[in-house]
């Protein structure tokens, strides 16, 4: 996950607010797991797994719709430019707009 917001964000400040959320967020994720683990839900747990269970559905929902939203962005830029253009292709270099850079493509 974090080479994936990584490589899609270009500039460095930015890169490293996300990557410093995202890993508190996880390190969040584990205290409030260990919370939940009360000794009244022992030896099934039901309640915490199943909250645990939807958060990590939640995020896979998430990661598929980025990842299929990129796709789609891709091939819409390829499409309007008339080019088949991949990310690992484009020269940072040629970037300096940014994402409104018409090379732009993420990495999916």
């Amino acid at each position: 996950m974090h080479s994936w917001h990584n490589n899609n964000n270009l500039e460095e400040n930015s890169r490293a607010a996300n990557t410093g959320l995202l890993v508190g967020l996880g390190n969040l994720a584990g205290i409030l797991s260990a919370a939940t683990f009360r000794k009244e839900y022992a030896p099934v747990y039901k309640p915490t797994l199943i909250a645990t269970s939807c958060c990590n559905a939640v995020c896979i929902c998430f990661v598929l719709f980025m990842g299929i939203w990129m796709k789609r962005e891709n091939a819409r830029r390829n499409r309007q430019q008339g080019v088949v253009l991949k990310a690992e292709d484009v020269n940072t270099d040629m970037l300096a707009d940014g994402e409104k850079s018409e090379q732009w493509r993420y990495f999916t």
